[in-house]
C-alpha cells in the first residue's frame, strides 16, 4: 500500500529549507552616508516599489552591476553634504557594492550614491506622459487593426470555412492555432479602451 503524503502538515519554513541544506541568507544592518537628494529619491522609490529597503537594495545592487557589466555606469557625483544611516541588507548586497567601490576607486557611500541617481534617471528616460502613452498604443493598434484587416479579407475567410468544413483532422491543429489571431480582435479593444482612459486622465488633467 502506497504511503499517502500528509499535505496538510507541508510547510516549507526558511528555518526548515536551511535546515535541509538550502542556502542560508544573511540580512544585517550597515550604514550609508547619503545626500538628501539620494536619501529622498530612494525614499520615494522603495515606496512606489512596493518593496522593503532590503528588497529595493537588493535590486539596486544587481542593476548596478547589469550596467557595469554593459558600461553604462559610470561615477559622476561625489557627495557633499550627508547623514550617515542604518540600513537593512543582504550580506551580497553589501559584498557587491564594496566590490564595485573598489572597483572605481570609490568610498561606498558614493557607489550607492552614485547607483541611486543612475537608477533615477534611468527610470525618468523610461517614463511617458499620458499624451506619450497615447501616441505609443495607438502605433500598436493600427499595427493590429493592418493584421486583423488581412485575416478579414474575403479569401482568407472563405479559405479558412472550407478548410474547416472537411473535417480534416491534420487541420485541426492549425484551426486551434487561429485563436492566437483571433485575440488580436481582443487586444484591439483593450487598446481602445486604454487609449480612452489616458484621454481622459488628459482632459481631468487639464
Amino acid at each position: 500500500m502506497t504511503k499517502q503524503t500528509n499535505l496538510p502538515a507541508l510547510h516549507a519554513s526558511k528555518q526548515l529549507l536551511e535546515a535541509l541544506g538550502a542556502r542560508k541568507e544573511v540580512v544585517g544592518k550597515t550604514m550609508f552616508k547619503l545626500s538628501p537628494g539620494a536619501e529622498g529619491i530612494l525614499r520615494l522609490l522603495v515606496k512606489t516599489s512596493g518593496k522593503t529597503i532590503r528588497k529595493f537594495l537588493d535590486d539596486l545592487a544587481s542593476i548596478v552591476r547589469t550596467a557595469d557589466a554593459s558600461g553604462t555606469f559610470a561615477i559622476t557625483r561625489q557627495i557633499e553634504d550627508g547623514v550617515r544611516r542604518s540600513y537593512s541588507i543582504s550580506q551580497d548586497s553589501k559584498e557587491l557594492f564594496m566590490e564595485l567601490a573598489q572597483k572605481y576607486d570609490v568610498s561606498r557611500d558614493v557607489l550607492v550614491e552614485n547607483a541611486i541617481y543612475f537608477l533615477a534617471e534611468e527610470i525618468a528616460k523610461n517614463f511617458l506622459s499620458p499624451e506619450e502613452r497615447i501616441q505609443k498604443a495607438k502605433i500598436i493598434v493600427e499595427a493590429i487593426d493592418r493584421m486583423t484587416a488581412i485575416f478579414d479579407e474575403d479569401e482568407v475567410f472563405q479559405a479558412r470555412g472550407k478548410l474547416s468544413a472537411m473535417g480534416d483532422k491534420d487541420f485541426e491543429e492549425c484551426h486551434e492555432m487561429l485563436m492566437y489571431v483571433e485575440a488580436l480582435y481582443q487586444a484591439s479593444s483593450a487598446f481602445s479602451e486604454y487609449i480612452k482612459r489616458k484621454e481622459q486622465e488628459c482632459r481631468v488633467k487639464n
